[in-house]
């Protein structure tokens, strides 16, 4: 991974985690394009850019996050992925900001993985205004009352439905998570 960084991502990734420690912090939310580049990517593969900063020993808290682009033209049943999940990851709950909204007459998506393509948010409205936050709801969305133990990679999708798309929308996706395999 660290041949694959400049020295400037280098540098950031190295001063996030050592104020991490000097301040006393359990978690240390480090960008995913400052950890494998700045390259993006039917399935669009867009989890290819997530990453997360490894991790001494089990119980660490920490997030992985990453910005993505619902292509012009998605069509519905389109799977984005979104987040690399690492084996012995516990994910408690996955969230979609909404950086920039989809043009659409209406569009939506599902939160899921290669289990359930709509474990952790059954909706997600993404022409929503640029702010919107949306979460699974204990008790709706299968995943998020308990969590779900990763004890093999995967990754976080979204599944596209839309109807009548012009533009295309950015979104922050963040899992957040805890390490539990050392």
């Amino acid at each position: 991974m660290l041949k694959n960084m400049n020295k400037l991502q280098l540098t950031l990734v190295c001063c996030m985690i050592a104020l991490a420690g000097l301040v006393g912090l359990g978690a240390v939310s480090i960008p995913a394009g400052l950890l494998l580049g700045f390259a993006g990517a039917v399935t669009f593969d867009l989890a290819t850019k997530s990453g997360v900063a490894t991790l001494a020993g089990q119980n660490r808290q920490f997030v992985i996050e990453d910005f993505i682009d619902v292509p012009d033209g998605a069509v519905s049943t389109d799977i984005l992925q979104s987040l690399n999940i690492p084996a012995g990851t516990y994910v408690r709950n996955v969230f979609v900001e909404i950086i920039e909204a989809c043009v659409a007459t209406s569009i939506t998506a599902t939160v899921g993985d290669g289990a359930g393509a709509n474990s952790w948010d059954a909706s997600t409205n993404l022409a929503a205004v640029a702010g919107t936050i949306t979460g699974g709801a204990g008790g709706t969305d299968t995943y998020v009352t308990t969590g779900k133990l990763y004890t093999a990679a995967d990754t976080i999708d979204l599944v596209v439905t839309v109807n009548t798309m012009t533009a295309g929308g950015r979104y922050k996706i963040t899992a957040d998570c805890l390490r539990v395999k050392a």
